[in-house]
């Protein structure tokens, strides 16, 4: 009898201890992009200035959207932008700001066909207080709203920007 009780209370400790390292081995790092893409069309009737308000959501990336009832933390690593799908004349410039809620970051006299022809990826210049922030607000609901908003030096021109979003998630 006093087997049997110690039988049980062993296989009951070993059962107890292989589910706490089950919980360890489904605890995943995983890494990801959000990509946002918006395009601004300003024709010869519109005033120059940009206000594009634009929402990254993480269940737009296939790997986070199987995750996203159990993402417990988000850590953005970079943001960045391309812009493509240039048209208008040579030389218009844009000068403006991105915005993440009170985070901001400031662009300034950005050739929009020279970026596009060239495919630059610009970083965005932010610190990382900042992008433990907008990391926070992401986990709040799993996705931000954002603005790009400025003036462009002439127009009729359109062009798209394409955002990026290098995330750690677990």
């Amino acid at each position: 009898m006093k087997n049997s009780i110690f039988l049980i209370l062993l296989l009951t400790v070993a059962v107890i201890q292989s589910c706490d390292q089950l919980n360890d081995i489904t605890t995943v790092d995983l890494n990801g992009n959000i990509r946002q893409s918006y395009n601004v069309n300003i024709t010869e009737e519109d005033p120059t200035t940009v206000a594009e308000v634009f929402t990254v959501d993480a269940s737009d990336n296939a790997e986070m959207a199987k995750y996203l009832e159990k993402i417990e933390k988000y850590t953005i690593k970079s943001i960045s932008y391309v812009i493509k799908n240039y048209s208008g004349a040579a030389g218009i410039t844009f000068t403006g700001t991105m915005n993440f809620g009170s985070i901001t970051t400031d662009i300034t006299n950005l050739d929009l066909q020279a970026a596009s022809t060239a495919q630059t990826v610009f970083n965005v210049d932010i610190d990382q207080a900042a992008l433990d922030a907008i990391s926070a607000d992401l986990l709040d609901g799993n996705s931000i709203s954002g603005e790009f908003e400025g003036t462009v030096s002439d127009k009729p021109v359109s062009f798209t920007v394409e955002m990026t979003f290098n995330v750690d998630f677990r």
